[in-house]
């Protein structure tokens, strides 16, 4: 599955959270299936493994069943961002957008 740019962080989030509520996941771990499906994270880009894996934690923090897996990318991703590493990855029209839900999710964890 590959991301194209078109397919911003925004739209890609709003599919497939209606995709997963569709689905009621139980557990983190499901999330993280569905979300990952029939993905290769080998052959992903960093900016869409970040928009995977994001949309994945946003959904089960929600949801309350976070992960420590995913507490982990949480902070990684926070950290990259305070570092200025997300601009050289993302497009310009969905930098906001993920850098105000690693925030939002970031301050609400930790």
């Amino acid at each position: 599955m590959i991301l194209e740019y078109e397919d911003t962080y925004m739209a890609w989030k709003a599919d497939e959270f209606a995709r997963l509520e569709k689905l009621n996941p139980k557990s983190g771990a499901q999330v993280q299936d569905l979300c990952l499906h029939d993905t290769d994270e080998s052959k992903l880009t960093k900016r869409e493994r970040l928009v995977l894996i994001l949309i994945a934690i946003c959904y089960e923090i929600e949801h309350n069943m976070l992960t420590e897996e995913l507490t982990d990318e949480l902070y990684f991703y926070y950290q990259d961002m305070q570092k200025g590493r997300l601009e050289k990855i993302l497009a310009e029209n969905e930098i906001n957008a993920i850098k105000t839900d690693i925030e939002k999710y970031y301050k609400s964890v930790f």
